[in-house]
């Protein structure tokens, strides 16, 4: 399936190399600007970035193409409601175009790793992108969760419960580090905590078996 002509492969050339960028943009900075609107305004910004690159990452087929960009610009326009917090509705379709695409673009990232003839550094930097759209994705769950059960998680009384915030916690839980300082305070809240352990875990070790497998079926036909 991805198998195209030189030109292409020229074209798409580092292209899990600019979605990592992308997505290191978007987890690292907001987190070091103060709540305001300029974060709001870099938040949007780097989510641009990753929507396209993202694009760009599944553009090898125009199906995935197609629905990637439908679903882009559905969160670009959601992501712009000014009253989302306060409706549930918009909420709602707000945070879930969020879950979807980022869902989907981690199951075509995935699919591109699985059927690599070699493992090049560019699928490297896929691995290393798709372990943070994991990241991103439990982020945004406990934002769901955090939103539908208010308490979920519980945190610092000097912390709120924004998206660079939740974020953080959920890389925390998805490596297994621990420190304390964010946690579930709901059975709703714990009940994402183990999915995102658990998810994060298995990332790791189907990945590592897709890259071992990759290289050695290279190796034995060298």
């Amino acid at each position: 399936m991805y198998k195209n002509s030189k030109n292409t492969e020229i074209r798409i050339k580092n292209d899990f190399l600019w979605l990592l960028i992308a997505l290191g943009l978007f987890v690292f900075i907001p987190s070091l600007i103060p709540s305001g609107g300029v974060k709001d305004l870099m938040i949007y910004f780097t989510l641009l970035l990753v929507l396209s690159c993202s694009l760009i990452s599944i553009e090898l087929s125009k199906a995935h193409l197609w629905t990637g960009a439908m679903l882009a610009v559905l969160v670009l326009i959601t992501t712009v409601f000014p009253f989302a917090d306060s409706n549930m509705f918009a909420f709602l379709v707000q945070i879930g175009s969020l879950i979807i695409f980022l869902s989907y673009i981690t199951l075509i990232v995935l699919r591109r790793i699985a059927f690599a003839e070699r493992v090049s550094p560019n699928i490297l930097y896929g691995s290393i992108a798709g372990y943070l759209l994991m990241g991103l994705l439990g982020g945004f769950w406990c934002r769901l969760i955090e939103h539908l059960y208010p308490g979920s998680f519980l945190m610092p009384l000097n912390w709120t419960a924004e998206i660079d915030t939740l974020t953080y916690y959920s890389f925390v839980t998805m490596s297994s580090l621990g420190y304390g300082d964010i946690g579930p305070g709901t059975p709703a809240g714990r009940a994402t905590s183990i999915f995102i352990a658990i998810a994060g875990q298995m990332y790791l070790t189907i990945n590592i078996a897709l890259l071992v497998g990759s290289y050695t079926r290279n190796r034995q036909k060298n």
